[in-house]
């Protein structure tokens, strides 16, 4: 029986969700305010209007309480309520309109178990339960805005256990699903979109270049981990990262071989399940920022940013960078809420194309589920889904821009369920 207190709900948009429309372009620096003071291993988080920063350690040496707001549509910072104590290397969550800053170190090196929440109305701190183990450097995930889940990080606890926190309850839990049969990482970049978590690079006994994708069953305690696209890049730790509308980005990061500060960006496509890089460079490379990235919507306008971090010197600085200036991509997020009876798979549309087309498929429980395209004469051509999915009505393009006019089949499988269906490729 599933135990209905771990169960977070799971925000997925009903019907057709809005355009989102994403920049593809690092602004200028200069172009939004700096953090009023140095950061790095600092935290941040967003809600509403207002963007919350915590500043982490101001020399990467000691850790700090101070604490600032930045309003979004007024584009300035204003001092917050500093943290009841000195902290760096925790995670700030947005939960249910209040933020949860959670674990940490003392100092740069020394572990806490520490629970913090703020909020916005009164602007005052108040002292939670504590996490059963110390931990610092991992990632914190908001999953349908009642439960809060730990993945990764070091301490006094394995980094392999997955922790859970409900607020309602002020309660903590251990997991019993692992983070197992993966680089077990710390400083790694996170990030959740609808019901899948994110973790990207970070240290394990090596820097990893490593993308590992839970999907969240009926409760915390059935997360299904399987392996993305690896990082098209050397490891990375100490790696930004953010899930917002359909895309995974990461952001700078040290790196196994070259410099300690980085300023490539790379986004993970979730539909097309393949990353891309930004093609422009970070105003200003940098480290430490795993728990420091952020973004939020405007308009149906994406904005990534990127707040402080450790640059090429390891220093900390007021860098405040964000992805929202040059040419514009428009996508939709392609997850329907409803859930179907069976499992189906349409004709895609248009049929013929020339060169894009639509794939739409229906799942009616968690499954696994497999989605191929083959020539002709059975050759296999495109991998398009192979992950766990949830309940749901999904579609997905097929891009034959590199293919040769003629017939393709595509094949879905899932369960004990397969059909395939013919599509013409006419150029």
């Amino acid at each position: 029986m599933n135990d209905i207190a771990n169960i977070g709900i799971d925000i997925v948009p009903l019907g057709l969700p809005p355009k989102s429309y994403y920049f593809t372009q690092w602004c200028p620096a200069g172009r939004y305010p700096p953090i009023p003071s140095p950061s790095c291993y600092g935290a941040a988080a967003i809600i509403g209007d207002t963007l919350y920063m915590e500043i982490g350690s101001p020399d990467g040496q000691t850790s700090s309480s101070l604490f600032y707001r930045y309003t979004i549509s007024g584009n300035a910072w204003s001092p917050g309520t500093s943290l009841p104590v000195p902290r760096s290397q925790g995670t700030l969550t947005e939960c249910n309109g209040k933020l949860y800053y959670i674990g940490g170190a003392l100092n740069i090196n020394t572990s806490v178990s520490d629970v913090f929440q703020y909020s916005p109305g009164t602007g005052q701190w108040v002292t939670k339960a504590s996490l059963p183990v110390t931990l610092l450097g991992h990632s914190a995930f908001n999953w349908g805005d009642s439960v809060i889940v730990l993945v990764g990080g070091h301490g006094n606890g394995t980094n392999s256990m997955i922790w859970y926190y409900k607020p309602a309850s002020n309660l903590w839990s251990l997991s019993t699903t692992q983070f197992e049969g993966f680089d077990t990482v710390s400083t790694q970049a996170g990030g959740i979109i609808n019901n899948k978590m994110y973790l990207a690079g970070g240290f394990a006994s090596k820097y990893s270049n490593q993308l590992a994708i839970g999907t969240f069953g009926p409760n915390v305690n059935n997360i299904y981990w399987y392996l993305g696209q690896p990082i098209p890049s050397c490891g990375k730790r100490g790696i930004g990262g953010v899930g917002i509308r359909g895309r995974f980005y990461i952001i700078g990061g040290k790196n196994q071989a070259g410099p300690i500060a980085s300023d490539s960006s790379f986004i993970y496509d979730i539909t097309a399940n393949q990353w891309q890089i930004v093609t422009s460079l970070k105003p200003h490379p940098v480290a430490n920022v795993n728990a420091s990235t952020v973004a939020w919507v405007n308009s149906d306008s994406v904005r990534v940013a990127c707040l402080g971090g450790s640059d090429l010197t390891n220093n900390a600085t007021t860098y405040f960078d964000v992805i929202g200036c040059g040419p514009v991509e428009i996508g939709i997020p392609k997850i329907s809420g409803s859930v179907p009876a069976v499992f189906s798979l349409m004709q895609n549309y248009p049929n013929p194309f020339n060169p894009t087309t639509v794939i739409q498929y229906s799942v009616p429980k968690l499954e696994k589920v497999d989605l191929r395209v083959y020539d002709v004469v059975g050759k296999e051509v495109a991998v398009l889904v192979n992950e766990y999915k949830t309940p749901g009505k999904y579609e997905i393009p097929f891009d034959g821009t590199n293919y040769s006019s003629g017939i393709y089949f595509y094949k879905l499988s899932a369960s004990s369920f397969t059909e395939t269906k013919k599509m013409v490729l006419i150029k």
